[in-house]
């Protein structure tokens, strides 16, 4: 949630923005190796037994 903000200097706010970046590419990047749609993020790490 990038609105959320509890950042109290500029540099937290870069940091906190750059890691919730990172977070959702890695995400995606597992959707990806696993040969799921990309930006259903909130099921990435999700087992799959029925395949």
């Amino acid at each position: 949630m990038l609105k959320r903000n509890y950042a109290k200097t500029f540099n937290g706010i870069k940091a906190r923005t750059m890691a919730k970046v990172a977070a959702v590419t890695v995400l995606q990047y597992i959707n990806y190796l696993n040969g799921r749609p990309i930006n259903h993020i909130k099921h990435a790490l999700v087992t799959d037994f029925n395949r």
